[in-house]
């Protein structure tokens, strides 16, 4: 009987452990709300995407946009950050979610440049607009900025077609017109 009952704490004690490492997947907006609580530690939050381009398309086009006589012209950057929603019609009259508070992902995993021609990405294909669950230890930085870093993609993943899908490591390229 002794040895059956040590046997179920056992059980009762890996359950219980396992249960407790277990990462509650927080909203971005419960992430702003608590982020002091939170810098430095690891986190699981959820959000859409946005790939912010400066300068803008827009005013890439302004200064001439992609010369293929020339294509290195230009110096353009790229973040990610994630939102707790986007919305859809936001996009259509600015162009981006320029009202809305979010977490940039840091550059030691989503890192953007390019030119006029040609963005390129490391870290992993992202699409602006699709909800993404990121792994990562949360960061305020010196601009009160909040910063998801050290991004774990084996542990992260995206929405595609209704079905939540691993995230594959990689670099893309946008082509601009």
């Amino acid at each position: 009987m002794r040895r059956k009952a040590a046997y179920l704490s056992v059980l009762l004690v890996l359950f219980i452990a396992a249960c407790g490492s277990e990462q509650q997947t927080l909203s971005v907006s419960e992430v702003i709300e608590n982020a002091n609580s939170l810098d430095g530690k690891p986190i699981r939050v959820r959000g859409q995407v946005f790939l912010w381009i400066e300068p803008s398309p827009t005013a890439m086009w302004m200064f001439g946009g992609c010369a293929p006589a020339e294509p290195s012209r230009g110096n353009v950057i790229g973040w990610l950050t994630l939102y707790e929603h986007i919305d859809p019609e936001d996009l259509q009259y600015n162009g981006a979610p320029h009202n809305n508070v979010g977490i940039k992902i840091a550059q030691d995993s989503f890192d953007c440049g390019g030119n006029y021609c040609q963005l390129t990405c490391k870290g992993f294909e992202a699409v602006s607009g699709r909800m993404y669950e990121f792994f990562g230890t949360l960061r305020i930085n010196a601009d009160s900025e909040l910063l998801l870093e050290n991004i774990d993609l084996s542990l992260s993943r995206q929405l595609v077609d209704e079905e939540w899908v691993s995230i594959t490591a990689g670099e893309f390229n946008r082509l601009f017109p």
